[in-house]
């Protein structure tokens, strides 16, 4: 995929090829009819830039690189297609599970081994000094945010919100935000219109945020203070959750061992009442 391959390329690149490309990133369906002087008005570069810029990604010229943006938009706007290349359409059932499976086992095994152990480290830290942790999801990654907040909530004395549903749904929880409180942003694409103005919010309140995405392709990743990548491969045209997921079950076993007495502690009273309060509460 081009725009995976500007994304991953995005630290490597002159200021000036990063500047185009946070723009073919972000504006891809543009670059099909676009020519080399209207994108080159619009990045405000020039054509020579913009020519250079696509030998920079294996491409003769511009043109052979808008080709190859043209296929991939067709393949979006009719991804059955997709689903014939990966050929899982042809294979017997039992083919089609080896391959899922194999699939996701990848997106598990690239996420780990890509795993920051600064970055995560750093999180942690943080996330012991702040007084309230919000964690955010919407679409396919609300079920998610809702699963690591309720594991931070076992293990943690701290104040856990969870920032999910319509904006009338999370404005009185996201409104408690104050300056240095944690909020994390899990998101995959296609990215719900709910981030961008939660991201824009904690920014605005000084907020230290989170992100949890697949690329540096997000469009959160520039203004994001803290960064996990997780591996989103499909071969069904879905989002997969199995990095993502795995992110968040290490984060919250990472700050379990960092808050070890807290932790304890923690665990314990909810186990109390589970197994102690809620028996005697049956026996009355």
């Amino acid at each position: 995929m081009i725009i995976d391959k500007i994304a991953s390329s995005m630290k490597t690149f002159s200021p000036t090829n990063k500047k185009i490309g946070k723009y073919v990133i972000n504006n891809k369906q543009d670059i099909g009819f676009a020519s080399v002087l209207s994108l080159s008005r619009k990045i405000q570069v020039s054509k020579a830039s913009v020519v250079r810029f696509a030998q920079a990604l294996g491409f003769p010229g511009f043109n052979q690189f808008k080709e190859a943006i043209q296929e991939e938009l067709k393949k979006q706007l009719n991804p059955y297609p997709n689903i014939l290349f990966s050929d899982l359409d042809t294979l017997s059932k039992e083919k089609q599970l080896k391959k899922l499976v194999a699939n996701e086992i990848a997106n598990l095994n690239k996420t780990l081994d890509n795993l920051d152990i600064h970055v995560l480290n750093e999180m942690v830290e943080q996330m012991d000094k702040a007084e309230k942790i919000f964690i955010s999801g919407f679409g396919g990654s609300g079920p998610v945010a809702k699963k690591f907040s309720h594991s931070m909530r076992i293990i943690t004395d701290q104040r856990i919100e969870s920032i999910t549903g319509a904006l009338s749904d999370f404005a009185p929880v996201l409104s408690s935000l104050r300056e240095n409180d944690i909020v994390f942003i899990l998101t995959l694409p296609p990215y719900s219109q709910e981030v961008f103005f939660v991201a824009e919010y904690v920014k605005k309140n000084k907020g230290i945020l989170y992100l949890l995405t697949d690329s540096e392709a997000c469009p959160l990743y520039d203004i994001a203070d803290w960064i996990l990548l997780c591996q989103n491969n499909s071969l069904a045209l879905v989002n997969s959750y199995v990095g993502i997921t795995a992110l968040h079950q290490i984060i919250t076993d990472m700050y379990l061992l960092y808050s070890k007495d807290q932790g304890i502690r923690s665990v314990k009273a909810i186990r109390k009442i589970e197994h102690t309060d809620y028996l005697q509460l049956k026996k009355e």
